[in-house]
């Protein structure tokens, strides 16, 4: 009758911690496909609620099990059954980990951060389909992000404005890991550097960007 029950009863089994009886939860994989035929808005909403309420760790873990992430979002699902434990999918749950702190916290809490994780797989590929010698230029970015938004999209709606963050957000990376004379301290005025940091710290915690970076952008916002 309607197929977003599956999400709202995963979303129940993350956030309650209970597991669901099993010949209730038999005909998920079985129907999950019927969330094909849901208005993507309505599955951009839902995917809301499961990450950005306080359990989007379980939630991941609880989607996944369930078959119903490959569904939702099903180049990121393919990622990480590609890569399982692979240094993306730590950086997705650690990232996860920290919106969930908080949300509990009662601190904002951004759809736009939220997709920067959750397509963080899907764009890492798209940018190892180009030469290595392009992987840190802009335009292999830009087009990275462009082309994960669009296959999120073909299931889900994600508005321009969230869409357009995960962007910049990216965008400014190479920017953070290279920073040069008065250029750099002008990033700090950038409306997305927060957004922009904090990436740049799950990045260098799992290796993936320069720790010294990280460490030269936090030291640079406590000094005068």
């Amino acid at each position: 009758e309607d197929p977003v029950r599956m999400l709202r009863a995963a979303r129940s089994e993350a956030k309650l911690n209970f597991t669901i009886d099993e010949p209730t939860a038999t005909p998920i994989r079985e129907l999950r496909a019927l969330l094909s035929h849901v208005p993507p808005a309505r599955l951009f909403d839902e995917t809301l609620k499961l990450f950005l309420s306080g359990h989007g760790v379980r939630s991941l873990e609880v989607l996944r099990r369930r078959g119903l992430l490959d569904v939702l979002l099903p180049a990121t699902a393919t990622y990480l059954d590609k890569h399982p434990g692979g240094l993306v999918e730590q950086l997705l749950i650690k990232g996860l980990a920290n919106t969930d702190e908080r949300a509990l916290a009662g601190k904002p809490v951004t759809p736009t951060y939220l997709f920067a994780l959750l397509l963080y797989g899907p764009i890492a590929r798209e940018i190892e389909s180009s030469p290595p010698q392009h992987w840190h230029e802009l335009h292999t970015i830009l087009e990275a992000c462009d082309r994960a938004v669009r296959e999120a999209q073909k299931h889900m709606s994600i508005p321009r404005r969230f869409s357009l963050g995960l962007r910049e957000m990216f965008a400014l990376q190479p920017r953070l890991e290279h920073p040069r004379g008065r250029r750099a301290l002008r990033v700090l005025e950038h409306p997305r550097f927060r957004a922009a940091y904090d990436l740049l710290l799950l990045r260098a915690e799992h290796g993936l960007a320069p720790r010294d970076m990280a460490t030269w952008w936090t030291r640079i916002q406590e000094v005068s």
